[in-house]
């Protein structure tokens, strides 16, 4: 089902796909997967969930910085 709520606070230019091998183990410490950014489509693999997240905190944080005056 898909949710026809628009919410003008989850913009798409921070919106991000993870896709986990077949057969990882999400509650596991090591992963095997990508995440992509959805608008810039710049994507990393990554093998562990502290990957991810610095990945989304850097192009967060650039696209924060190219939004300054």
């Amino acid at each position: 089902m898909v949710s026809r709520d628009w919410d003008p606070s989850l913009p798409a230019d921070r919106a991000f796909v993870i896709r986990f091998r077949a057969g990882v183990d999400p509650t596991q410490e090591r992963l095997d997967g990508r995440i992509d950014h959805v608008v810039s489509g710049r994507g990393v693999r990554f093998t562990s969930y502290a990957e991810a997240l610095s990945f989304m905190q850097r192009v967060l944080t650039e696209a924060r910085a190219t939004e300054e005056p």
